[in-house]
């Protein structure tokens, strides 16, 4: 089974290792993970991927490859100074230095999503209540029984 962070790691050092963190090279990204999360759904399996999109552009054209019913965004809301302050690699003082650049929130954009099927406020709300409030959407969104199962 693949944790969410394996399926990135998979995706940028793997599949993706080609691409940077330019505006094309982050679509690229996108289009590439979402076309690998399509095959997983063909086959049945309900599919997170958990990308750092900043475009709406990008992302409403990973939403066309999907139909509704299989597609949800969720926004998961967390301030810059926040994202700053947890994180764990020091990118964010990295990126501040000049040393990575594009990145996210410093000196590249991010475009909230302007009607995500679900928003996480991780800011606000604990990392319990969250997780609580996303299994129960996806069991809702994807009809998912109490033994994991798909709905027929």
């Amino acid at each position: 089974m693949f944790s969410s962070a394996s399926f990135i790691y998979i995706t940028r050092a793997g599949l993706n290792r080609d691409l940077g963190f330019s505006n094309h090279d982050r679509k690229e990204n996108l289009r590439r993970a979402a076309e690998v999360a399509a095959m997983f759904l063909e086959v049945g399996f309900v599919v997170m991927l958990p990308m750092i999109s900043p475009l709406r552009a990008a992302r409403d054209e990973v939403r066309i490859r999907f139909d509704s019913t299989d597609l949800a965004e969720i926004y998961v809301r967390c301030s810059i100074d926040v994202c700053e302050r947890l994180d764990p690699k020091g990118l964010y003082h990295i990126a501040r230095n000049g040393g990575l650049l594009n990145f996210t929130g410093v000196d590249a954009i991010y475009e909230e999503p302007i009607k995500p099927e679900l928003t996480l406020d991780t800011e606000h709300t604990s990392v319990e209540l969250c997780t609580q409030e996303l299994v129960e959407f996806i069991t809702r969104k994807f009809e998912i029984n109490s033994e994991g199962e798909e709905a027929l």
